[in-house]
């Protein structure tokens, strides 16, 4: 949907990019004299953003699947029949 298809590519880049730092948070590396709480919430502030960037892409291929061979519906029907009972 986004005219400019290198947005595509430079969000596949930051992707990497934010996984590689999530491995940070496996590997338990420090950065000098940082606190590893500081570190800590740095990146999961970047995990946010790349599952953020990714729920986006997602969103993206879903409404393409679904708007382009028109699966949209408004009511979903129900796996049962319904029955009125009067007494």
């Amino acid at each position: 949907m986004i005219r400019r298809k290198f947005i595509y590519y430079i969000s596949m880049g930051l992707n990497l990019i934010l996984r590689l730092a999530w491995l940070q948070t496996v590997l338990h590396s420090s950065f000098g004299h940082v606190d590893y709480r500081v570190t800590g919430l740095f990146l999961a502030a970047l995990e946010v953003i790349r599952r953020g960037l990714w729920n986006f892409f997602r969103l993206e291929n879903e409404h393409l699947n679904n708007a382009g061979k028109f699966r949209a519906v408004k009511t979903v029907p129900l796996p049962f029949h319904e029955v009125d009972e009067q007494d």
